[in-house]
């Protein structure tokens, strides 16, 4: 009896002490490119908002500035509404599974 047992001490230390199922062992990963992946979208975002007026200007006739301005406003507004309502959305299905 004591020939197995060293046997078996060797095999749990060996063995991880937490056994992930295989679809969550790369969640880290996951998470680091995720977050890569939204910081470049908003980046872009971000990148594409000083030509929206010019946008309102050349393409849909908003010649005066105060009015330009006004609609940019709310371009920007509505956008990060939806955003700050549809992320939560987005993250329900998420996280029923």
């Amino acid at each position: 009896m004591n020939a197995i047992r060293p046997a078996n001490r060797k095999l749990e230390q060996e063995r991880p002490a937490v056994m992930l199922p295989p679809n969550t062992r790369h969640w880290k990963r996951n998470v680091v490119m995720m977050c890569c992946s939204q910081t470049l979208v908003m980046a872009g975002f971000a990148a594409a908002m000083p030509f929206v007026p010019l946008y309102m200007k050349e393409h849909l006739g908003l010649t005066d500035v105060s009015t330009r301005g006004f609609y940019v406003s709310l371009f920007n507004f509505f956008g990060m509404l939806a955003y700050g309502v549809f992320n939560p959305v987005w993250g329900i299905p998420d996280q029923n599974r």
